[in-house]
């Protein structure tokens, strides 16, 4: 017998060999779990995004609403005369208004983009992921008969 056909060295090489496809096993199942945490990061930011722009939207509405009461509290500049306090506070609600609308029309504008890029992102994962777990997957062939 050879020296590198001994039983010895046989059971030698299959034990390094089996280390190393366990180890490779291990990284793999590290890599699909990497993978579904990144996917279940996305989603949550996804949800965290919604949440936070109903807010914003929820507190801009509420200053909507008091400038449009302060507004109708006022009343129309006609009746009160020549009182220059009165128009002075009526622009100044005004151009309030104005400046929330425009920072709402902003807010959706922004959270639009940015649940676009998250679901982008999601897919991406999700594509990934779905190959990785396809990968990990034992193959099934049929003995050819």
């Amino acid at each position: 017998m050879t020296p590198e056909n001994t039983p010895r060295k046989k059971s030698i090489t299959f034990e390094k060999s089996h280390s190393l496809c366990s180890s490779s096993l291990e990284s793999f199942a590290q890599i699909i779990d990497f993978s579904n945490q990144a996917l279940e990061d996305t989603e949550e930011a996804i949800r965290s995004r919604k949440e936070l722009t109903r807010r914003f939207l929820q507190e801009i509405e509420k200053e909507i609403a008091e400038a449009i009461k302060m507004l109708q509290l006022i009343g129309d500049p006609w009746k009160h005369g020549d009182r220059t306090e009165y128009e002075f506070m009526r622009i100044s609600l005004d151009k309030a208004l104005t400046a929330r609308k425009k920072e709402r029309r902003e807010r959706l504008l922004q959270s639009w983009k940015d649940l676009l890029d998250l679901n982008e992102k999601r897919l991406e994962l999700a594509k990934e992921n779905s190959t990785l777990q396809l990968a990990g997957k034992p193959s099934r062939k049929k003995p050819r008969s």
